[in-house]
């Protein structure tokens, strides 16, 4: 997607391990938890 996407490559922080996403831009992106995660 070159410049046409978030990128996070190796994210390693409290329940993280090692992951890896393409997120796209100008595009509806929702990213949820559990309740209560914080």
């Amino acid at each position: 997607m070159g410049l046409d996407s978030i990128k996070v490559m190796g994210a390693n922080e409290n329940n993280l391990k090692n992951v890896y996403v393409d997120i796209p831009k100008h595009k509806v992106n929702v990213v949820t938890g559990v309740s209560g995660s914080g």
